[in-house]
């Protein structure tokens, strides 16, 4: 009502947004309640339902439209702690979502949009914010045990520090492997982390998206995007970032590249079918999920190595290397460099050859997939083992 006749007025000041702040009433025996926070926005000057609550310059740091446009979203308040803000919310799919998209849940699940504060990133600081942002989702209302999702936008001075992206990786994935158990449990099925930062001094400031996920339900993977501009358009899409941990060992999932960076929330994620299809045909896993069990593995012996204590626990640990595997995955081309698909007659013509790169999960074109794998393992630190791995 109050803005109703001032709408002209607030457009020729160049007001895009109007928010209210009112203390809310609580009695003594009761917690001191957040003040209530109601934001209108340009050109209706109508109220923003989804910001309810919400201070307006962090809003958009949270990324809630990605939520709202596939499902009905109702908020389930929000925590506050020492490292930041956690906002809960129950999200149940939208029924023209799930028209377009028929094997999807109905189930209603869970959306955590956390906004954490650090003034540097460590082991440390990172640890705090997941498990404040855990925390929160412990004293959730909902209990939903399945594709519940987190979100973390890490916010600090970053845009003016220079990191590495395999620094942040290795700290990221350290943690998340940490708790993985407790994440699990609580039907987290994927942990979404933003930074931004800088790639050298003379860089402008970039924003990093790490992702990670559990689809083996033993290992999670984490591959790390740039939001980069498209090549072919003006929008702002995902890249994914080579020579990290998880590119160099072919265990990231590599989805989201080419996506927008404000694309919807997709009520099922990429690859599911694939998966669920290859556990009803042979009881096993998708294919491009094997290479992180391998990597795991190798992971466990080096730590079984260095737990056992002593001179030798000490130089076990010494000797580990950061990268435990490196993956290229084997694919047949013509030797002239066509895009055409090749047939049994290039082959017969000896017009084939075998190609070692590295690309995204799904993109082989033929039912068989193969890898040539170096392992550098406890008997062999320094010389890398190689094998061949090769699925139908």
């Amino acid at each position: 009502m109050i803005l109703q006749g001032s709408h002209a007025l607030l457009e020729q000041a160049g007001v895009r947004g109007v928010t209210f702040v009112m203390n809310q009433h609580y009695d003594e025996f009761e917690e001191y309640r957040a003040p209530a926070m109601f934001t209108f926005r340009f050109p209706a000057y109508k109220e923003i339902a989804l910001y309810r609550g919400i201070d307006p310059v962090r809003a958009p740091q949270l990324d809630l439209n990605r939520v709202a446009a596939n499902f009905e979203i109702r908020g389930l308040g929000s925590h506050n702690s020492a490292t930041g803000q956690a906002h809960l919310y129950e999200a149940v799919p939208k029924k023209a979502a799930l028209a377009s998209d028929h094997k999807a849940s109905k189930a209603a699940r869970v959306f955590v949009r956390s906004l954490g504060f650090v003034t540097d990133m460590n082991q440390t600081s990172f640890d705090r914010i997941l498990v404040d942002t855990l925390n929160a989702f412990d004293l959730c209302s909902v209990k939903s045990r399945m594709d519940n999702h987190v979100f973390i936008n890490v916010a600090s001075d970053f845009e003016k520090t220079v990191l590495d992206p395999v620094t942040v990786e290795h700290v990221v994935a350290g943690i998340l492997k940490k708790h993985g158990e407790r994440i699990t449990t609580m039907g987290i099925v994927e942990v979404e982390i933003r930074i931004v930062c800088r790639l050298s001094s003379e860089s402008h400031p970039i924003a990093l998206r790490l992702v990670s996920s559990n689809p083996t339900g033993y290992v999670h993977v984490m591959s790390t995007y740039v939001e980069a501009a498209d090549d072919s358009s003006d929008e702002r899409v995902f890249k994914l970032i080579g020579n990290t941990k998880a590119t160099l060992a072919s265990t990231s999932d590599s989805s989201w590249e080419g996506v927008n960076v404000e694309a919807p929330y997709p009520l099922t994620r990429p690859f599911d079918a694939q998966r669920k299809t290859a556990l009803r045909a042979s009881d096993t896993l998708y294919c491009y999920d094997l290479p992180a069990l391998f990597e795991a593995a190798v992971e466990q012996q080096w730590l079984e190595a260095s737990e056992k204590g002593g001179i030798e626990g000490g130089i076990r640990a010494a000797a580990r290397p950061t990268m435990v595997m490196q993956t290229t995955e084997l694919v047949v081309s013509k030797i002239e460099g066509s895009s055409e698909k090749w047939t049994m007659n290039d082959y017969f013509d000896g017009m084939l050859e075998l190609s070692h790169i590295r690309r995204g999960a799904g993109m082989n074109d033929v039912g068989m997939v193969a890898w040539l794998v170096e392992l550098k393992t406890v008997e062999y630190p320094n010389v890398s083992s190689y094998h061949s791995l090769c699925l139908r």
